[in-house]
């Protein structure tokens, strides 16, 4: 259930692919819970690096999941929380909630049953947390709504306020080659048919 920019499950679940001979059998399987900040740590454990910057990473390495078949570290999701056009969503085991819907993932993978009404005090619990996690999320401040031409960016105004020089030199480096504005485009999507209705249905809201 779900697209592209909806929280459902066909919205954010993805298979992980990895392929390294020698090192990973081929054929193994293992359905562990995973999300894609877990590559960073992942590949510095694997790297024999070290994360040089002070701010917490939300990542967990997934070395014994991937390489032992060991049971995934992982077992919440924050997906979304207040502030975005996306519904508030968190999972954590097999349950997932979004908004005010409640689902269990094991046992309805197709999100069909709302399952809020026999589990109000999970519901409660899981709202916390989404709303512990939003107070975290700093203001998005008066930051240019159209992007400069040019890409790519060192992500995070806060986090990388005092990013490495050697990535800033490879930022600009890449930067100087890009367009400096915008080119000309049409709308990427079809227009309205004439004489007719278009019905929408987003994330349930």
């Amino acid at each position: 259930r779900g697209t592209k920019n909806t929280t459902f499950e066909g919205g954010v679940r993805v298979p992980c692919v990895m392929r390294w001979p020698g090192k990973i059998e081929p054929g193994t399987e293992n359905d562990g819970m995973m999300h894609v900040v877990d590559l960073l740590p992942t590949f510095l454990t694997l790297a024999g690096g070290q994360h040089p910057v002070q701010s917490p990473l939300d990542g967990i390495d997934m070395i014994r999941m991937i390489f032992d078949q060991a049971k995934s570290p992982r077992n919440e999701i924050i997906f979304e929380v207040s502030g975005s056009v996306r519904l508030p969503t968190i999972r954590q085991g097999d349950f997932k909630l979004m908004g005010e819907m409640l689902y269990n993932i094991k046992e309805d993978p197709t999100e069909s049953t709302d399952i809020s009404a026999k589990h109000p005090e999970l519901v409660k619990q899981l709202q916390a947390k989404l709303a512990k996690a939003g107070k975290e999320r700093p203001p998005l401040g008066e930051v240019n709504t159209l992007m400069d031409p040019p890409l790519p960016y060192v992500y995070g105004q806060q986090e990388n306020a005092n990013a490495p020089q050697w990535v800033k030199e490879a930022v600009e480096k890449v930067r100087a080659t890009q367009p400096k504005e915008w080119a000309e485009g049409e709308t990427p999507w079809p227009q309205a048919p004439q004489g007719a209705t278009i019905i929408y249905e987003g994330d349930g809201r």
